[in-house]
């Protein structure tokens, strides 16, 4: 919870009663149908529970709940912070911290400018014509949908730089270095931080850093600690004033954003690396921790980056360094490690034991990840990767019967064509796991050149 008691906000009976049976989908559904036809709360607080029902993408890779760091007011919303967050490829923690900043998860909020709902969208009546009417907003549904698009946009355009694109979420682009919009934004990556270490069950001193993180991890970084909420730019490049890498070539704590970057087409993502002063330790996913000395000079002395080089880690490539995938099943385990550039791991790796399907709703994550030309037109290829169901995945384009793998246990890279060099490709890549079908539409742009 928040240590300013001021943030904290007695719950109604009412309130306290949805949120002890927020997990039983079922019920919460059947009293608000109940509550509402008693006239005892509004139906935009009831729809909540409508729109999610089986369909809800509820992600396996721990992204399924929110940190225990929120107050209730936000944690009654947690399916569908969860749901809308994993549609945007963002942390459920960080649009959670976002909730909090702008409405305190009061879902009826109204700000003085017109702002609506949980994450305060502009609705159409402000000028916005393409969203929908402040009514709709007050939906907490259709306030998560539009408030998590606008968060991933942002994201989006400032290139990775989560600092400024909470700024411009606030006031725009053209007020980013304005002081409102830069506090909004140092409050919403502080709180994330502290709910990140909540949930990773950290105690003590902590820094958390926010960097990018491609075919080498670079900033803005941006910096704050436990026992302060500032947050300030360390630097652009990952290295300490004595040389070092500032951040290990370690997996991040946890994945904030996964973005494309608009000239090669390429992802990315934005990660949060949490380091733990008192012993030492960075805090990491799927990873043992990585014990880490030279950090506290950097942290005490961010001044002393003027004038650094940068000494890259030696990051993982990007996936486009991953070859294109034949129909032909594959099986990695969680805990291997696959040798950099090769989708099926060191050809010396000994088969794995088979390990438990974790199951859950199937979800289907898919992007494109280059474009060229060829001479009979151009192509691209495209990324997909399923979880849920019963693990083992058939991968297919447009219909079933395109088979691109067939039997996978994970993700696949296949090749689209064009036969007109100047023409989109648009099409749909579809998983089937466990007698259930996903699809996902693609907008493919041609080359640039």
């Amino acid at each position: 919870m928040h240590e300013n008691e001021s943030y904290r906000c007695a719950l109604s009976d009412l309130e306290m009663l949805l949120f002890a049976v927020r997990t039983k989908r079922v019920v919460v559904c059947a009293l608000a149908v109940v509550l509402v036809g008693l006239g005892v709360v509004e139906p935009s607080l009831a729809r909540v529970v409508q729109p999610v029902g089986a369909s809800l993408a509820a992600d396996q890779d721990d992204r399924e709940s929110l940190s225990h760091y929120w107050h209730a007011k936000v944690l009654r919303w947690e399916s569908l912070i969860v749901q809308e967050a994993t549609r945007r490829k963002l942390d459920p923690d960080f649009v959670a911290s976002l909730v909090w900043m702008e409405s305190r998860g009061d879902a009826n909020a109204v700000g003085p400018v017109g702002s609506v709902g949980l994450m305060q969208v502009m609705p159409k009546e402000a000028g916005f014509t393409w969203r929908p009417t402040r009514e709709e907003l007050l939906n907490p549904y259709t306030n998560l949908f539009w408030g998590t698009r606008t968060l991933a946009t942002v994201i989006q355009q400032g290139d990775g730089d989560v600092f400024s694109a909470l700024a411009a979420y606030n006031g725009g682009w053209e007020k980013v270095s304005s002081r409102v919009p830069r506090a909004f934004a140092a409050t919403i990556l502080h709180d994330y931080a502290r709910a990140v270490a909540a949930r990773h069950s950290v105690e003590g001193a902590w820094s958390a850093f926010v960097a990018i993180q491609d075919n080498e991890l670079h900033g803005p970084i941006w910096v704050t600690n436990a026992d302060s909420s500032d947050v300030y730019h360390y630097a652009d490049v990952n290295v300490t004033p004595e040389g070092n890498a500032l951040i290990p070539a370690v997996a991040p704590t946890s994945v904030l954003a996964s973005c494309i970057d608009p000239d090669t087409g390429l992802a990315y993502t934005v990660g949060i690396w949490l380091y733990c002063l008192d012993s030492g330790q960075w805090l990491t996913t799927g990873t043992a921790p990585v014990v880490e000395s030279v950090l506290r000079s950097a942290i005490a002395s961010p001044s002393l980056m003027a004038g650094s080089q940068p000494l890259p880690p030696p990051e993982p490539p990007k996936p486009t360094a991953m070859p294109v995938v034949a129909s032909v099943p594959r099986t990695v385990a969680p805990t291997q490690t696959p040798a950099r550039g090769s989708l099926d791991g060191p050809a010396t790796t000994p088969t794995p034991e088979p390990v438990a399907c974790a199951g859950g709703p199937l979800v289907l994550d898919t992007y494109p990840l280059e474009s060229f030309n060829t001479e009979a037109g151009w192509s691209a290829r495209v990324y997909a990767s399923a979880r849920g169901g019963d693990c083992v995945y058939d991968y297919a384009w447009n219909i079933e019967d395109d088979v691109k793998g067939s039997g996978f246990t994970g993700p696949i890279v296949f090749e689209v064509h064009s036969a007109r060099r100047a023409s989109v490709i648009v099409g749909t890549v579809l998983v089937t796991s466990n007698n259930e079908t996903v699809r996902v539409g693609l907008y493919i742009e041609p080359p640039r050149d």
